[in-house]
């Protein structure tokens, strides 16, 4: 599976994520939130396992080849970042949320207040 590096603009901040492009309308694309000290090209070997899907991979503001910005650390910059590159990949409101450590209050809060995503929790 290969990727492809783009960046997303989370007010004013370039937020870098991986995207495998596979354009298969069939399988629910996956997008993967790292943890408090991971970046997106760390989540490439998990993610191969999932190669017959389209997969999104991001680093959160100041980690990977996100923008590091002076300023702008909270819960909810780091739940906007999510947000922004949901919005610039245009996976629209049918993907699978995936995360790890820290990226999963993120993923919760995104997931719990965003309207009109489609919302299914699965224990694997």
């Amino acid at each position: 599976m290969n990727f492809t590096n783009k960046y997303a603009n989370s007010e004013g901040v370039k937020i870098h994520y991986l995207d495998s492009d596979i354009d298969d309308n069939l399988l629910t694309p996956l997008v993967y939130i790292p943890g408090a000290l991971n970046f997106a090209e760390q989540s490439i070997e998990i993610l191969q396992e999932f190669k017959s899907r389209r997969c999104l991979s991001l680093s959160l503001r100041g980690r990977g080849k996100s923008d590091a910005p002076n300023s702008g650390y909270s819960f909810e910059h780091h739940v906007k970042d999510i947000e922004t590159v949901i919005n610039d990949s245009k996976v629209k409101n049918r993907f699978c949320l995936m995360a790890y450590s820290m990226g999963v209050p993120y993923a919760i809060k995104f997931a719990s207040t965003s309207p009109g995503i489609n919302k299914r929790s699965n224990n694997l």
